[in-house]
């Protein structure tokens, strides 16, 4: 079994596929310009799942989008910045896709956006995980989603 917990390694890039999707979803809602630490996540996190980079790439890349997060005034780019180093924070410990989508979601509740549509189209494109894992993703997501105000 691979680091993640339970989960094979293929299971495991799978969430990560699916995390990095629902961080892509949202950085137009950034601005014009991405950050080079926001632009570094996006690559490891790729990488990490084509083997190119390490969990610890992933994890350095995570802090440093979430050192520059506390200094975003702006809640709608906070929020995306927070998605992306949770997208990229799933090469260390799996949990941490759900807050790229969560964080997905609360940009788009910030910026005025329906984001209960995301909602649903998070949860279908969990249907491309294993049944037992997308199952339990379902039920964490919405236990979270109440702590975020989703």
């Amino acid at each position: 079994m691979h680091r993640g917990g339970d989960l094979s390694l293929d299971e495991h890039i799978k969430l990560m596929k699916w995390a990095i999707s629902c961080f892509e979803r949202v950085l137009s809602y950034y601005g014009e310009q991405l950050d080079e630490p926001i632009k570094r996540a996006i690559t490891v996190a790729g990488g990490w799942c084509r083997g190119t980079y390490t969990t610890g790439d992933a994890i350095s890349a995570s802090r440093s989008v979430h050192a520059l997060a506390k200094g975003i005034s702006d809640p709608v780019m906070q929020a995306v910045a927070r998605s992306v180093g949770h997208g990229v924070a799933t090469a260390h410990m799996a949990e941490h896709s759900m807050g790229a989508a969560l964080y997905a979601q609360r940009a788009l509740k910030f910026a005025g956006r329906p984001y209960e549509d995301e909602q649903i189209w998070q949860v279908e494109r969990l249907d491309r995980l294993p049944e037992d894992l997308a199952d339990l993703v379902r039920v964490t997501l919405t236990a979270k989603a109440k702590g975020l105000g989703l």
